[in-house]
């Protein structure tokens, strides 16, 4: 808290609020980006641990429930589409110290979360990066007999195909909700969050999320010695240029 002369100086605390939830943000669209691009220098080691013999039932499942969406009632779809996409709003703005005070959803005319608090890009994106259905679909199968996971890996699988459906029916530049947090930012988050929850769905359905986890640690300390050695070693080679 900043005092001047005895009284609290709200505006300028606010104004640093702000600053900083800004850079925040910024910050890490940058640390995503770069764990991105860790990944995309280590492509061939990824595609040789990715076991398509064993992600075949639960990518034909997933297949087969896109296939055959459009003969399902539309009606309750879109309900539920809804549904899945005001509460991930709902539960990120309650993870974020927000109030929720009313949760709408309706079949056909859209719904709406209101609540009191601050809002921020996390609560605004939440839907179009984060398909809650799965992840909880995924602690299940995590919680789950073992006997009991092939089967339930099958409906994560189905879960998430609908998530992609339902991104084909929301995800727009006309969206309120990427507007109000900028376009360009927006998209590139949403793009980011997307490849790195799928890299982490394709190795839990094939049981390799311990594995996964550390090779993202191995491949992150490689890189950070690589780049720190490079640092180290060129005030020296720029100096010996100069001999």
């Amino acid at each position: 808290m900043i005092k001047v002369s005895g009284w609290v100086n709200k505006p300028l605390i606010l104004e640093m609020e702000a600053v900083f939830v800004s850079n925040f943000r910024y910050l890490f669209l940058s640390a995503i980006s770069l764990l991105l691009l860790m990944l995309a220098m280590e492509w061939q080691s990824i595609w040789h641990a990715i076991d398509f013999e064993q992600l075949q039932p639960p990518l034909l499942a997933g297949l087969l429930f896109i296939a055959t969406y459009s003969f399902l009632p539309q009606k309750h779809a879109d309900f539920w589409m809804t549904f899945f996409h005001e509460l991930t709003h709902a539960l990120f703005a309650m993870t974020f110290n927000n109030k929720v005070l009313n949760f709408q959803v309706t079949a056909g005319e859209g719904g709406a979360v209101q609540g009191v608090g601050k809002g921020n890009w996390a609560i605004s994106l939440s839907p179009y990066f984060f398909p809650v259905h799965t992840v909880i679909l995924m602690l299940v199968s995590t919680i789950a007999s073992y006997s009991w996971q092939a089967y339930l890996n099958l409906f994560v699988a189905v879960s998430y195909a609908f998530y992609l459906l339902t991104q084909k029916r929301d995800l727009g530049f006309h969206q309120t909700d990427l507007r109000k947090t900028g376009i360009l930012y927006s998209t590139i988050m949403i793009i980011e969050l997307n490849l790195i929850f799928l890299l982490i769905l394709i190795f839990f359905l094939q049981g390799d999320l311990a594995e996964l986890t550390r090779f993202i640690g191995m491949i992150g300390n490689d890189h950070f010695r690589t780049m720190m050695d490079h640092l180290y070693s060129s005030p020296g080679t720029i100096w010996a240029a100069f001999q």
